[in-house]
């Protein structure tokens, strides 16, 4: 096999501080161009005009090595992740435990937060759970000890010890007296409950005795009905019995008279 030998890339030269703030005032005179977000035709073509026109001020004005366009580009994304990663650990230091809040300087023009809003969008919100907002006026806390709600003031610190020893401070003696009225309380008669529910009146209403009794009218009624024609069936039924009685009895007529007129033939 053929030894394939691959060239090394040669390394570019170390970037100089003054050149990372040159490109930066070059970008934030094109970031409206550059940064934009749009991926159409017309805005691509301005982007690459905006980048050739940045590098060839960039090389005319550095006062290293003259730069490509992908180191160009390569390091402005550097720049911008460095930033976020500092904006990162700065919104950490804002959480629970983390400190008090850093004061902030007025944003100058090397701050690129200021010219990229949208790219560094840090939550400060001194409502969220997660995150202490100890700037503003003193915040009211809700301490419930053994079912007993206890609303503290609390005000804010400028340190996070001062906070938590004023809250344990009231806490202890929420608890005290806790303590101390418990043993009254066990000392004398058992205490009453705070509220007893009181069993409501049975309402009465006033269309029920009525309904019941037409209900128990239209029942008599039926009964009433049922009875009679009951009866009136036995009687059908007995007249239908005595019918047929009464065909037996012509039958047996009519068989004795056949027999008597046999009899008188044949003599």
């Amino acid at each position: 096999m053929e030894n394939i030998t691959c060239k090394k890339r040669q390394r570019s030269e170390n970037w100089l501080e003054e050149d990372k703030h040159l490109l930066m005032d070059l970008v934030r005179e094109r970031v409206s161009v550059i940064e934009n977000k749009n991926t159409d035709t017309n805005t691509n073509s301005k982007k690459l005009a905006a980048w050739a026109d940045l590098l060839c001020s960039f090389n005319s004005m550095c006062k290293g090595g003259t730069r490509t366009l992908p180191q160009i580009k390569s390091q402005w994304s550097i720049i911008k992740m460095t930033k976020k990663i500092k904006c990162v650990e700065r919104k950490n230091l804002r959480q629970t435990c983390g400190g008090s809040h850093p004061t902030t300087n007025p944003e100058n023009g090397d701050d690129i937060c200021s010219w990229l809003p949208n790219e560094f969008v840090i939550d400060t919100n001194e409502f969220d759970s997660d995150e202490i907002n100890q700037i503003g006026e003193p915040s009211q806390n809700e301490i419930k000890v053994d079912g007993i709600n206890k609303l503290v003031n609390v005000e804010n610190k400028s340190s996070d010890n001062d906070t938590k020893s004023t809250v344990k401070d009231v806490t202890v003696e929420i608890l005290e007296k806790i303590q101390t009225t418990r043993e009254v309380v066990s000392i004398g008669s058992a205490p009453k409950p705070l509220y007893t529910p009181s069993k409501k009146p049975e309402r009465k209403n006033k269309n029920e005795k009525k309904t019941a009794d037409h209900a128990e009218s239209i029942a008599n009624t039926e009964i009433e009905c049922r009875k009679e024609f009951h009866q009136a069936q036995m009687a059908n039924e007995e007249r239908k019995a005595r019918n047929l009685d009464l065909d037996e009895t012509l039958i047996k007529l009519k068989i004795e008279y056949y027999k008597t007129l046999l009899v008188l033939e044949s003599k």
